[in-house]
């Protein structure tokens, strides 16, 4: 069972790498409220990143499991969270994938900044 602590851990480690991808993408001028939106965009994309991980490097005999689990009808945010945790147990080399994963959505989100810039400087 996952609890609350390393929920916020979790949370906390999210933050921590929001705050890096946000000071890497080199804005000028963000206002508070357009960093507080890039912010959301970014932690969206980064739990949807994850889960779709964690649920594509499942072994095939927990794949179904998870997902039927997942599809249940009114389930929480954090029964999603305890599902994915307990799921996470179960892949092999986890931590490299997740390593991996973090690393490439960095890239991604940088490259989308950089043309982001040149598209408002007209270039």
């Amino acid at each position: 069972m996952t609890t609350q602590n390393e929920n916020n851990e979790l949370n906390a480690f999210i933050d921590k790498f929001i705050s890096q991808v946000v000071a890497d993408l080199k804005m000028d001028a963000m206002t508070p409220e357009f960093e507080k939106e890039l912010r959301e965009m970014i932690r969206d994309r980064v739990e949807k990143r994850l889960m779709s991980m964690i649920i594509n490097n499942l072994p095939d005999e927990e794949f179904n499991v998870v997902i039927d689990k997942l599809e249940k009808a009114g389930i929480t945010e954090d029964e999603e969270v305890q599902i994915l945790s307990e799921a996470v147990l179960k892949i092999p080399d986890f931590a490299e994938k997740f390593k991996a994963t973090l690393k490439e959505l960095h890239a991604e989100l940088t490259e989308d900044a950089a043309e982001l810039r040149k598209r408002m400087s007209g270039g």
